[in-house]
């Protein structure tokens, strides 16, 4: 038997609220408010039926934060999901059968449901923009997608993320050259 998720959640809250302090995080105004709470390691199996997982997630485009993804509980032809939004910056996982659940709980499932997607090369989400790798940004330097994984760059495919409470998910489009936003998730708990 494991570590319980609550015990493993502490030790990594601890061992997040030291990075930051070592990396030298300042409160930046023009960043969503950080809640430290929220980072855990991925789980490899995913969110079973019947469990209930909240992830933050967060997108910004060339230094501009989104707004949250708008809340929803039903896919574009109105039939309800499992992976859905509750319109405070999370993505609230409640898996109605295995289609949903376990490693099929991945980012791709939930951004799919509302015709959004997010890869290596592309982030087309709420804003109604499609942010494509080597298109401009307004100062005119080459975009690309970055992402990070509760504050750890990733260099993986997001889409194939398999998504498990307490998460902290940030997808940028960011000019070449730019360092990643300042990672910072808005999470209201449910």
């Amino acid at each position: 038997m494991g570590v319980p998720r609550r015990a493993r959640r502490a030790a990594l809250i601890g061992a997040a609220l030291a990075a930051l302090a070592l990396t030298g995080c300042d409160d930046d105004s023009s960043s969503p408010p950080v809640d430290a709470t929220t980072s855990t390691t991925a789980s490899p199996s995913g969110v079973a039926v019947g469990e209930t997982a909240t992830v933050s997630f967060a997108v910004n485009v060339c230094g501009e934060w989104l707004s949250p993804a708008p809340e929803f509980a039903a896919d574009v032809a109105g039939s309800p999901v499992g992976l859905h939004s509750d319109g405070q910056g999370n993505i609230v996982a409640e898996p109605g059968g295995p289609a949903e659940a376990g490693e099929n709980a991945t980012l791709a499932l939930f951004l799919s449901s509302q015709g959004w997607e997010a890869g290596e090369l592309v982030i087309r989400v709420w804003d109604g923009e499609t942010h494509v790798a080597g298109r401009p940004c307004p100062d005119g330097r080459p975009g690309e997608v970055r992402w990070t994984l509760d504050g750890e760059e990733q260099t993986s495919d997001p889409s194939l993320h398999v998504l498990d409470d307490g998460q902290a998910i940030v997808l940028a489009f960011v000019a070449e050259g730019d360092p990643f936003p300042h990672e910072g998730v808005i999470r209201q708990e449910p």
